[in-house]
């Protein structure tokens, strides 16, 4: 924690989130309450949400934002998951999940994606109201299912570890030395996933 704050007091880049406990059970609720805080605190168009084992290509995200077609309201774009199983047991067990029997109803990929304001207001707002499952991505998807919104499904978030299209927005599952090879190949006009 003193190296967070410390970081926290010299870059200015980090928020800590007060009664958030770095715990996998409690992950549901760490993203919950960062984006009430968001919510409350940043005045934006869109909300970007990525795992810290993403490497983001943030240009494309920007022309992908920036695209004059591109909804300002009521959207959730991301990888969205359709009929993934509930667990009964393990890590991601779910025992209180009553609302679709054996799947969960559609949601993004928690790997990364993008949010309208509309929707993150909605989150904050209900935060008090929104049933907290195990499955953090789930929960956002059982959260906005009642509200009318697009989903955009866009598979350039999820990229297997041979390939990558240079419109790639969102690349995952890899540690900091393959990050670096990655980003080294973007500066170099070329984006590869090793």
């Amino acid at each position: 924690m003193s190296a967070l704050l410390e970081e926290k007091d010299k870059f200015g880049d980090i928020v800590i989130l007060d009664g958030v406990e770095e715990e996998f059970s409690k992950l549901t609720r760490k993203v919950l309450k960062a984006f009430t805080w968001a919510s409350e605190h940043i005045d934006s168009v869109y909300y970007f949400k990525a795992d810290d084992d993403c490497y983001i290509v943030i240009d494309n995200v920007y022309k992908t934002i920036t695209d004059r077609n591109f909804r300002t309201e009521k959207l959730i774009f991301g990888h969205k998951m359709v009929g993934s199983a509930v667990l009964p047991k393990g890590r991601w067990a779910e025992l209180g999940w009553f609302l679709c029997p054996r799947v969960y109803l559609p949601y993004p990929s928690g790997m990364a994606y993008i949010l309208t304001k509309d929707v993150v207001k909605f989150l904050n707002i209900n935060s008090d109201r929104l049933m907290i499952y195990n499955n953090e991505d789930a929960s956002l998807g059982s959260w906005v299912a009642g509200l009318k919104l697009t989903f955009v499904n866009d598979p350039r978030v999820i990229i297997s570890a041979h390939s990558c299209l240079p419109s790639v927005w969102a690349i995952h599952g890899y540690g900091h030395k393959r990050f670096a090879e990655i980003h080294s190949s973007l500066l170099s006009g070329t984006i590869h996933c090793p």
